[in-house]
């Protein structure tokens, strides 16, 4: 069961150790040589909870024009429900028809690669534990004791943001080590080959390739397209 309301190649991070070095060129070696001048049209973004995911997808959707598709608000359904397999990919899957979108989210449970062989480019944020959790922590405290909305109405809990294995800082300590292991191997699957990929280690990093593709679109200009949209169900502010 998935915790209560959980919250994402060109190499571009600093120097890692040994392991992590591996794991990293892993992911940049199992796909196309990138190229600069590559449009960049529909992009899923991957990331545990507290990586700043869902901001990175947000900014890249206002740049491209493109639609933030953001798996979350789809997830959480009114009362904390989660939809069916059916019907959450009746949801997302005819949005990944349209020209160019972003998806916020991975969701391998649900759509498996379905998203990821449809993109042209995979961005995987990958921050250092210590940081994701420090987020969690922050965010968390201040949604619960302000009573803040999220998707569709729920709201944070105290056990479901701190009550152990299957709360929200509890599954982003497991996924945090699994999203490493999973997805290199994930990306070595033929169907997958196209795509481009882009690892994130910091908010430095982050900024950057932001700017790269805001100017990537300014140079095409003529070719930008309708304003930013999102699914069904987004999170309230």
């Amino acid at each position: 069961m998935r915790p209560p309301l959980p919250r994402g190649t060109s190499h571009t991070g600093p120097a890692v150790a040994s392991d992590d070095a591996a794991r990293s060129e892993s992911i940049r070696t199992t796909g196309p040589p990138v190229r600069d001048s590559q449009p960049t049209k529909r992009v899923v973004v991957i990331a545990p909870p507290g990586s700043g995911k869902t901001a990175l997808a947000r900014a890249l959707a206002a740049r491209l024009g493109a639609a933030h598709i953001e798996l979350n608000a789809v997830l959480h359904g009114p009362g904390g429900q989660e939809p069916t397999v059916e019907q959450f990919r009746s949801i997302v899957l005819p949005q990944l028809d349209d020209e160019t979108w972003v998806v916020d989210a991975w969701h391998e449970r649900i759509l498996g690669t379905l998203a990821l062989e449809r993109a042209d480019t995979i961005v995987y944020l990958d921050p250092p534990l210590p940081l994701v959790l420090r987020r969690l922590v922050t965010r968390s405290l201040a949604e619960i004791l302000f009573r803040r909305r999220l998707w569709n109405g729920n709201r944070q809990t105290w056990c479901g943001a701190f009550g152990g294995r299957n709360s929200l800082v509890g599954y982003a300590i497991r996924r945090h080590p699994d999203m490493r292991r999973r997805l290199p191997e994930t990306l070595q699957r033929p169907e997958l080959q196209h795509v481009r990929r882009v690892h994130l280690t910091s908010a430095r990093r982050v900024r950057h390739w932001l700017q790269s593709e805001g100017e990537k679109m300014q140079g095409r200009g003529s070719e930008r397209l309708p304003d930013s949209r999102r699914v069904p169900g987004p999170r309230a502010s």
